[in-house]
């Protein structure tokens, strides 16, 4: 198949020809380009689509893929494409693991998941995407549906301007700046409703966001806590849009959720 280029939903690559710094180690990072070039709708690459995508040399890329073959990370198919391996789960899991939060709030996200009939997740920053850690739905959810590892553009989702609004000021602007640049024609598109969003959460404790990432699903979201290693997380909802009356979402839905993220935060910071 051809090559697909990453476009403004793509979480930018940052080419390891460009180091920051004499500690910057190139080569690693060549090869977690190549790894960062799947995504789930590249779930097969071959060499020259990986080269392609990343902007590193055909050869260079070669030598990577042997590398990454031969460590566990690919594995190489009989047409010549690579596809990951569940060797990068086993990577991954202490990540998940330390994020004790994801045990004590799966029971009530999916008791609410299943009360409004749509999905609940947990998400975190993940450079100028947001990344789901934990997510339930309810068992008749037939639409979009969000899996831990599952990544969005933080100005799309209502989660994401959640996530947003629990950084300094400062830092915030930096991150805008560099949303702007990566996807400079959805950033023109949204940014009044990311500025609005971060407010009303700022203000009132939530977000809400009409079909910004998918057309039929609104959602609304609430910061949920920091964790001890930095991290902000924030806890959203998405439902059908056939499965709301109006004001629905504003007025009942949305109240619930900041309900929930407090009763989880207690939790997790073991009061009653």
């Amino acid at each position: 198949m051809p090559p697909v280029p990453p476009d403004e939903s793509s979480k930018s690559i940052n080419h390891a020809s460009e180091p920051g710094s004499a500690a910057f180690a190139s080569t690693l990072a060549r090869g977690l380009e190549v790894l960062t070039a799947f995504t789930p709708d590249r779930l097969l690459l071959s060499n020259s689509e990986i080269a392609a995508i990343t902007g590193l040399s055909r050869p260079t890329v070669a030598r990577l893929t042997g590398t990454l073959v031969q460590l566990g990370y690919l594995r190489r198919l009989p047409d010549a494409s690579y596809v990951l391996t569940p060797h990068l789960l086993g990577v991954a899991y202490p990540v998940l693991a330390r994020l004790k939060i994801r045990g004590i709030a799966r029971p009530l996200m999916l008791e609410f998941a299943n009360s409004i009939q749509g999905t609940v997740s947990i998400g975190t920053i993940d450079g100028t995407h947001q990344l789901y850690v934990e997510s339930t739905r309810s068992i008749d959810h037939a639409n979009f549906i969000p899996d831990v590892g599952v990544t969005s553009p933080l100005i799309a989702t209502a989660i994401g301007r959640a996530l947003l609004s629990t950084l300094q000021q400062g830092e915030r602007e930096a991150l805008y700046d560099r949303i702007k640049a990566e996807m400079p024609a959805r950033w023109d598109a949204l940014k009044e409703r990311v500025f609005a969003g971060v407010e009303h959460v700022q203000q009132h404790g939530y977000c809400v966001s009409f079909g910004d990432l998918h057309a039929n699903i609104h959602a609304a979201a609430a910061p949920l806590l920091t964790t001890d290693q930095g991290e902000p997380l924030a806890l959203n909802c998405g439902i059908p849009v056939y499965r709301l009356a109006p004001s629905q979402l504003e007025n009942d839905i949305a109240p619930r959720l900041l309900s929930l993220a407090g009763v989880i935060r207690r939790m997790v910071e073991g009061s009653p």
